[in-house]
């Protein structure tokens, strides 16, 4: 990020400002079992990411800066996270494991293409006084 906005910033090689989307997780919001070293880092980025707009907004870059947090996406990543709940012994089996997992998402399990549409929709004129946000993807689970 430090080093894209030295290109997009008034004077930089792109000057022109833009949009920097920096992916996260539902885990960057909320606490979630077996994830402890997964949620301290995507806490982070969601907070880099708020600090790092005001900062850019008020010295007039002309720079977007919001984060995108899904919850578990039907990806090898989110197979990953279901398997991990059976090894550390918080479900018998894999298919328990995955049962519970989209019981949690009350519109199912994501897909890589939400994931996309949102971060176009950041890239996109349609977000132009959006900055600092967390869009949050999750299918439902932290509305409950």
């Amino acid at each position: 990020m430090k080093h894209v906005l030295r290109a997009m910033r008034p004077g930089g090689a792109g000057g022109r400002g833009g949009s920097i989307i920096k992916l996260s997780s539902i885990a960057g919001l909320v606490g979630s079992p077996s994830l402890t070293a997964h949620c301290a880092p995507k806490g982070a980025v969601r907070l880099m990411t708020k600090a790092a707009a005001i900062e850019v907004a008020q010295l007039g870059y002309g720079v977007r800066i919001n984060s995108v947090h899904p919850a578990i996406i039907k990806t090898y990543m989110g197979t990953n996270v279901v398997n991990n709940l059976v090894r550390v012994g918080l479900a018998p089996d894999e298919e328990s494991a995955d049962a519970f997992v989209q019981s949690l998402h009350p519109m199912g399990y994501g897909q890589p293409r939400d994931v996309a549409a949102a971060a176009l929709h950041l890239a996109s004129p349609a977000s132009a006084w959006m900055t600092g946000a967390e869009l949050v993807l999750d299918g439902g689970v932290t509305a409950t």
